[in-house]
């Protein structure tokens, strides 16, 4: 234990050196004498894990060079490692298991649950497994109850306490069983809370359990992490009253330095606020890095957050000053609350809230400041994101307290009030700092002992996603419902429509959008005395036009909506938008994004047809007289069928955000003995099932996720034995444009079942 000991504590130093070396010096200091703590940020990052604790599963891929099975020790069981889920992986087979106990499980390394664990933080594990009855024939499992034919396997953590005694901790599958495939890849996805018997406990294992001994698991990349519960929605922000143990602890952004200095201007709790100076540009301010676990759990397309705290806003004298102009750094310029994000490319860009109220701002006095935002694709598909003031002279400073971010539902904590504001002087503040209590994590509500924590009641009405098939993407179903934070308001639905002044500035229209072929820009000046006008133009056809997402939260039967809006008709050419349309498809590659649609590639007829489990064969003639036509048989699962690998060089050098993707082919249907058959339903995998078009997307974080296009048209029309024209659209989004593989498929009729494919274009 020494030994290992040392050994993981060398690792853990050599891997904290190599991971701070490349982070500039951050200082910080108290003066006892002024009662500022003064932090500055010359990286504007902080190191806040190792990657040490990223996973706790090790070889989990089953590919350790020498031993596939290294690790794999555990529990009572023999196993083997089996064909490639994924080509860097393995799968493990499990059998000869001992008992109803035994599976296939690691033992967990107790070093870095020490380093990495504390009460409260919650375990996420996942892993995709089929299921083997005793004869090797893959089977649905259907019941939670133990040690049943059928019984669906459990998450366990064998816990051995200091003592001695054992005892498991167990946890069940959250995701549904209603798009079960028996010889598919199946997702497990659970979740347990660490308490103090996981951090005291001498060993764990963990392993998956509970079906009859006599059968057997398969299992490929099984996963472990630990993630931060996130924090109620009703604030997003880290220590906006400074009354953490350090008082600066959050504000580590936005190219500034920070002090705290002490108020009891609307609390008399200890709360503290923070002046902001020395900004390195007109874009710094007082800002925090958020949490995007909060994002994850709290938001979604379409969300309302609201940013609100009380600032004053000083001169490069430390003098206040009224702001009245939202002209872009002049001397009583107004701030703007700014998201900077960070794309899935690494390329960043600034998303601004709408502008706050300032016609009762007073010079000497703390201001109202309030901001609101509608959470867009590109926000939730980032990879970082900071929040902040900007918009003053760099030369200029900021006061900033009780700074709050939270969903609009309304929050649960009483909004600020301007009646709560007495008089205060910026130029006379005390010099001591009061004392104050660090703030607590949140206590987390108890739970069934050692089981999955329960989902919070979610608020009426819901928002119910249903999906007819699997979508493999991880969402952590132990969180708090986003349609939780989605209920009717009593408040908020006069207006829901954000930015219908065009105010946010001159450049980005956001929310507004319009469909792909038109173009918006920002024209001077508009109706009604406000500074700008939406301009609307390159429109291909007459359904489109402006468009503004809207929050579902306002809408329920029988509601009556007014629409207003001053609006002006110019009759114009074709603008140059539509012409780099068009252009943009004449490049080499971007006409045609099927390989060999005709299946009639001389050297071979299948060239391109690469995918997607399932054997193919070329018959000939296909419905053109030039071309053949690709049997798809023997299809591995429901999922299988004809299809290609989707070229990403084609996909960067020739998509956008929005486009319309069009494919076009001519196909027949054949049951299990061979004969045609006319389809006559969208329900997955039936008899008479229809056929239809799926991209297969593969993440940056190596989830998988399907988009589905269905067939356009009467199926009324469908002959049997005869060519069917099949049409259908899929929109590109940004999953499909961040993808690192993209296949697309013709699916959805069973197994047994045959496809057979001609004249394919996209």
């Amino acid at each position: 234990k020494l030994i290992r000991s040392a050994l993981f504590c060398s690792l853990l130093i050599a891997k904290f050196a190599q991971t701070t070396s490349a982070l500039a010096p951050i200082s910080s200091s108290y003066d006892e004498e002024t009662g500022e703590h003064v932090v500055t940020f010359e990286n504007n990052r902080l190191l806040n894990e190792l990657s040490i604790c990223d996973q706790f599963l090790k070889n989990r891929h089953a590919n350790a060079q020498g031993d596939p099975l290294q690790d794999w020790d555990c529990c009572d069981n023999s196993m083997v490692a089996r064909f490639s889920y994924q080509a860097t992986s393995n799968s493990i087979k499990s059998y000869n298991r001992a008992s109803v106990h035994a599976g296939p499980g690691q033992v967990l390394d107790l070093a870095q649950r020490d380093t990495c664990l504390s009460v409260g933080d919650v375990l996420e594990f996942e892993v995709f497994f089929m299921l083997l009855a005793h004869d090797d024939q893959p089977y649905m499992c259907n019941t939670d109850v133990w040690n049943q034919p059928l019984t669906c396997p459990i998450m366990s953590l064998g816990v051995t306490k200091p003592e001695g005694s054992f005892v498991f901790v167990n946890s069940y599958n959250e995701i549904g069983r209603s798009d079960w495939v028996p010889d598919e890849w199946n997702r497990f996805f659970t979740t347990v809370t660490v308490d103090e018997m996981l951090m005291q406990a001498s060993k764990i294992d963990i392993r998956f359990r509970g079906i009859p001994k006599s059968n057997k698991f398969v299992i490929s990349d099984p996963s472990l992490r630990a993630v931060r519960p996130p924090v109620p929605c009703d604030q997003m922000l880290v220590n906006g009253d400074g009354k953490a143990e350090d008082p600066l602890d959050g504000w580590n952004c936005c190219w500034n330095q920070m002090i705290s200095i002490p108020q009891a201007k609307f609390k008399a709790d200890g709360s503290l606020g923070y002046k902001s100076y020395q900004h390195a540009s007109n874009s710094a301010g007082p800002g925090q890095y958020l949490d995007l676990l909060h994002r994850d759990s709290c938001l979604e397309v379409g969300t309302k957050m609201i940013f609100e705290a009380h600032i004053m806003t000083l001169d490069a004298f430390d003098q206040p000053y009224v702001c009245s102009s939202d002209t872009w750094a002049k001397a009583n310029t107004c701030p703007i609350l700014s998201f900077h994000v960070t794309k899935p490319s690494g390329s960043k860009v600034f998303k601004n809230g709408s502008k706050s109220p300032r016609a009762d701002w007073v010079n000497n006095d703390w201001n109202l400041f309030k901001s609101s935002f509608v959470v867009d694709d590109v926000y939730m598909a980032a990879t970082e994101i900071n929040i902040r003031l900007r918009g003053i002279p760099k030369a200029n400073r900021y006061l900033i307290s009780d700074a709050r971010l939270y969903v609009d539902n309304p929050p649960t904590q009483a909004p600020i009030t301007e009646t709560a504001i007495p008089t205060a002087d910026p130029t006379n503040l005390p010099t001591s700092a009061p004392t104050h209590t660090p703030t607590l994590p949140p206590t987390r509500s108890s739970q069934p002992t050692y089981f999955t924590p329960t989902i919070p009641p979610t608020a009426n009405p819901t928002i119910a996603v249903t999906t007819q098939h699997p979508t493999f993407s991880r969402s952590p179903t132990n969180y708090p419902s986003k349609s939780a934070y989605i209920a009717p308001r009593t408040e908020g639905c006069d207006m829901l429509v954000n930015n219908g002044d065009f105010e946010m500035g001159s450049v980005d229209p956001y929310p507004w959008n319009v469909n792909q072929g038109g173009i918006l820009s920002l024209v001077s000046p508009g109706a009604g005395g406000s500074n700008y006008s939406l301009k609307v133009g390159g429109r291909e056809t007459e359904h489109y036009g402006p468009k503004h997402p809207l929050s579902i939260a306002c809408f329920n039967k029988d509601a009556q909506f007014e629409v207003k809006a001053n609006i002006k008709l110019v009759a114009t050419t074709a603008t140059s938008r539509k012409l780099q349309s068009d252009s943009r498809f004449d490049q080499p590659g971007c006409t045609q994004f099927i390989v060999n649609g005709l299946a009639n590639a001389a050297d071979n007829p299948k060239e391109g047809w690469n995918c997607c489990e399932n054997n193919l064969s070329v018959l000939s003639p296909g419905f053109s007289a030039e071309a053949n036509a690709i049997k798809s048989s023997n299809r591995w699962t429901v999922n299988s069928g004809p299809g290609q690998t989707f070229d990403l060089f084609s996909r960067d050098a020739c998509l956008q955000l929005e486009d319309k993707l069009n494919f076009m082919a001519y196909l027949k249907t054949l049951d299990a003995n061979d004969q045609p058959y006319k389809c006559s339903t969208d329900v997955f995998n039936k008899p008479l099932s229809c056929p239809f078009l799926s991209f297969r997307i593969t993440k940056p974080d190596g989830t998988k996720v399907w988009k589905n296009g269905y067939m356009k048209g009467s199926k009324d029309d469908w002959v049997a034995g005869e060519w069917n024209h099949f049409y259908t659209t899929i929109n590109v989004d940004q999953d499909f444009l961040d993808a690192t593989e993209i296949t697309l498929r013709v699916r959805g009729i069973p197994a047994e079942n045959s496809i057979l494919i001609s004249d394919a274009s996209l």
